[in-house]
């Protein structure tokens, strides 16, 4: 709070980030569910298929390592050091990270709606 007196700016963020904590807080539920959800799926498809069919798994060798997958996807880093092996898990991986760049998206909007409001606020 100290450091938003020198910068006008931030002091907006500020603002509009603390009255507007619950866009904030649905966005980062969102892709915490979607974390969930597709680490758990692509743990459970990977392992199973890639045991059954003799392909050489590249990872998911643990939850954690399905989660460290997820988290790289849904944030679109991508570091590709960890990537489905079968054509299901390609599927997920796909079906999940077009969700996460749809609330990634939604995030953006949520949030310049909430700049546009708290200046249209100040004009009035």
């Amino acid at each position: 709070a100290k450091v938003a007196r020198y910068s006008q700016w931030l002091s907006v963020c500020i603002v509009v980030l603390t009255r507007r904590h619950s866009s904030i807080l649905l966005v980062v539920g969102l892709l915490l569910a979607l974390m969930v959800v597709s680490s758990s799926l692509l743990y459970l498809v990977e392992m199973d298929r890639c045991e059954s069919i003799g392909v050489p798994c590249r990872g998911f060798e643990s939850i954690p390592d399905a989660c460290w997958f997820a988290i790289s996807t849904l944030t679109t880093v991508g570091y590709g050091d960890v990537i489905p092996s079968t054509a299901l898990g390609k599927i997920i991986a796909g079906f999940f990270s077009v969700c996460a760049v749809m609330t990634l998206a939604l995030a953006g909007a949520l949030l310049t709606f909430d700049f546009a409001e708290h200046f249209r606020e100040e004009r009035e």
